[in-house]
């Protein structure tokens, strides 16, 4: 929060909040290992000096292998927790009401349905979606997300609506709590439709 605010107001549309992890939290640390090592850079006193002189297409191919392996609908690399730049995990700043503006949030109903691959329809576990979408959840927590789930229908339904509310709406709510009476909420009745998709 500063004083005087940056700004007096603000519109979201999709507020984003994937998982944000801390800079030597296992996820980051399992990303940064694969890319040294695709980079020839694991043999070194210093990879990180190494990585730096790696030329930028090959970087760039790494990072175009790496992302298109990843878990389908999130993205690999994503900031860290670094406590200097990034200081603390926006959903902590916003759960201390960090802000100061007035609000509207703007949400897509099914919006989860883009970011999860619907070629899984037949074959997608409730379980084990949610155990790779949070790679570091509990598995009482795991249990009890398929239970909150479970009578939604389909398994592909499921899965589409645990995205949406976990990356999409949850988020949303959290940002609204923040502003307090400041804030507004439109949701559109309809997926968006993207380029060069129906």
């Amino acid at each position: 929060m500063t004083a005087p605010p940056l700004f007096r107001a603000a519109i979201t549309s999709s507020t984003f909040l994937p998982s944000q992890y801390p800079f030597n939290d296992r996820i980051p640390e399992l990303i940064y290992s694969e890319v040294v090592a695709q980079a020839n850079c694991k043999s070194g006193k210093d990879c990180l000096d190494c990585l730096r002189s790696v030329d930028a297409n090959t970087l760039q191919a790494i990072n175009k292998e790496i992302s298109a392996n990843g878990f389908f609908g999130t993205f690999v690399f994503v900031p860290v927790v670094d406590g200097d730049f990034i200081i603390e995990s926006p959903t902590k700043l916003l759960k201390r009401h960090k802000i100061n503006s007035v609000l509207l949030s703007v949400t897509n109903s099914f919006e989860g349905a883009s970011l999860v691959n619907q070629s899984t329809a037949s074959t997608v576990d409730v379980s084990e979606y949610i155990s790779q979408l949070f790679p570091n959840i509990k598995a009482n927590a795991i249990k009890a997300a398929v239970a909150l789930y479970a009578d939604l229908g389909t398994n592909i339904f499921q899965v589409n609506a645990i995205m949406g509310e976990s990356i999409f709406i949850c988020p949303t709510q959290l940002l609204m709590k923040a502003v307090g009476k400041s804030a507004y909420k439109e949701n559109l009745r309809y997926r968006p439709v993207y380029m060069g998709r129906t």
